[in-house]
């Protein structure tokens, strides 16, 4: 396959990822690592798994650390990448600078009150519906993870089941 048509493929799978993923605005930054797309959204609600797991050349895809990361395989991954942030325009950031940008998803939101609750599995996630942050230090009662980073959980008043509320 000439240079021409690799980079007229990747072209595509990147259109495809970026329509997979709600668009270029809910993109805040990308990078890849040895085998994997890791892509930071602002809304990972809008992502169509479905669509991506169809898309030429994806082995498979997963959110982990908030980032959505999608599975070429080694060599690949980095010439799909170079693509992908060309087009999209996220070029340029580190793998550090995105896990920053991942991790700010992790932290409460300013002026509220927060629910201290623990999903099935664990993992540090945000509630949902109100915006909670997760800890695993507190039970709570799971709705499904669905193998997500953000993890939907049964809101349950503080001071019930165990729950405490903190600021």
């Amino acid at each position: 396959m000439s240079d021409k048509d690799k980079q007229q493929r990747y072209q595509n799978i990147s259109q495809q990822i970026v329509d997979a993923i709600g668009g270029k605005e809910n993109i805040v930054a990308s990078t890849h690592c040895a085998t994997r797309l890791r892509i930071v959204l602002k809304d990972y609600d809008k992502i169509n798994k479905e669509a991506i797991d169809n898309i030429d050349l994806v082995k498979g895809e997963f959110v982990a650390g908030n980032q959505l990361q999608i599975i070429f395989g080694a060599g690949l991954v980095n010439e799909v990448y170079e693509v992908f942030a060309d087009y999209t325009g996220t070029a340029g950031k580190s793998m550090a600078e995105v896990k920053e940008e991942a991790a700010k998803k992790d932290e409460p939101p300013a002026g509220g009150d927060q629910v201290a609750v623990r999903c099935v599995c664990g993992h540090h996630a945000r509630h949902s519906g109100c915006g909670a942050a997760l800890r695993p230090d507190r039970r709570a009662q799971p709705v499904g993870c669905g193998g997500k980073q953000r993890h939907a959980v049964r809101h349950q008043q503080a001071g019930q089941s165990g729950l405490q509320r903190h600021l």
